[in-house]
């Protein structure tokens, strides 16, 4: 039960996680260097600078250029410690590290969609807003960032512009950390958390499918009367 629980809170992440080494990263020249610190899927090419990751602004100054800025930022990995290439790093020492650059992105995507609000791309941009306040705060444990969080959700939930089916994956996921939130008070706790927040989605997305596969872990965990019920 704990592993579904946790599912989302590790999906919300996966496109920092995706930058961390699985090992002891081996040494690399400056022309290798360059080419794994370019964007992912794009050519660095000459004469085209990298993205500062570290700056909490952007640079562009008409939406289509500023896009292309944060989608760069994104995508490209941080560099690594030197460090990192003998022995591989602690999950607390990852999180550390990545903590100032998913701020970094945090910021940049708020700077885009306040400048742009009416840009089509806005919508994404407070999704990337998201991710990255998620994995400051469910991974890095930094509560002072909550209330920003919080507001970016309800920002989201509130565009008419979100898709429904990213809408739906947003209240999973509070519904999982609801859940998570409850594991220092045992299976049964997190039970009924998962009841309640499957119920509420039940009611919301009726027919969506991923709400008939939660009904089913539902009646999987639960004692067998109820089990039928279900």
């Amino acid at each position: 039960f704990r592993r579904i629980a946790l599912f989302g809170a590790v999906a919300v992440v996966a496109w920092l996680a995706a930058f961390l080494p699985a090992g002891p990263a081996p040494a690399q020249d400056a022309k290798t260097e360059a080419a794994t610190n370019a964007p992912v899927g794009v050519g660095a090419g000459p004469g085209v600078a990298k993205p500062d990751l570290l700056s909490h602004t952007l640079a562009a100054k008409d939406a289509a250029a500023a896009w292309l800025e944060l989608r760069d930022a994104i995508s490209t990995r941080p560099p690594f410690p030197d460090a990192w290439q003998l022995k591989e790093p602690s999950p607390e020492e990852q999180t550390r590290f990545l903590t100032p650059y998913a701020l970094a992105i945090a910021d940049k995507s708020k700077d885009y969609y306040s400048r742009f609000p009416d840009d089509t791309n806005a919508i994404e941009a407070k999704l990337s807003e998201f991710g990255a306040l998620s994995f400051v705060v469910d991974e890095a444990a930094a509560t002072n960032q909550q209330p920003r969080l919080d507001a970016a959700l309800n920002a989201i939930l509130a565009d008419p512009k979100l898709p429904e089916d990213e809408r739906f994956d947003l209240r999973h996921h509070a519904v999982e950390k609801a859940v998570h939130d409850k594991e220092s008070e045992g299976d049964a706790a997190m039970l009924v958390e998962f009841e309640k927040g499957t119920r509420m989605l039940q009611k919301e997305f009726p027919k969506h499918p991923k709400v008939i596969a939660m009904l089913m872990d539902l009646a999987e965990f639960s004692d067998p009367e109820k089990s039928r019920d279900v």
